[in-house]
């Protein structure tokens, strides 16, 4: 209850689609890379009320792929922890709910990392 993942913005895909409207019909991957991981991470995710299963064994934490729920985005993710070791990883993606602007066949969404010490994980979409 109450969970907000800092630094991922549920709301990125309007911003995403002006800029892209933009830079017009030149748009590649480059020039997107060079404006959507800033966008995505400009935010808080809070998510919806959910049960997480997790394991512990030999101080490893793990659990199976994890989805948070937001009205505008949905956040999916393999997570692990290394709790000797104080870290923690997570591999996913966040899927942005497109509405009006939804496309047969494309789902809107940025993957991402986040790995480090608990207290200073970084994030890289």
């Amino acid at each position: 209850k109450g969970l907000t993942v800092a630094g991922v913005n549920p709301d990125a895909l309007s911003a995403f689609l002006a800029k892209a409207d933009a830079i017009g019909r030149d748009i590649d991957a480059a020039k997107t890379a060079s404006f959507a991981p800033d966008i995505a991470a400009d935010g808080s995710f809070a998510a919806k009320d959910t049960d997480i299963a997790y394991t512990i064994a030999g101080g490893a934490m793990r659990a199976p792929p994890i989805s948070l729920e937001n009205p505008s985005a949905t956040l999916s993710a393999d997570v692990t922890a290394d709790l000797n070791a104080v870290t923690g990883a997570a591999k996913g993606a966040v899927t942005y709910k497109a509405g009006d602007e939804a496309l047969v066949g494309s789902e809107p969404a940025m993957n991402f990392t986040a790995e480090g010490p608990f207290g200073a994980v970084k994030g890289q979409f």
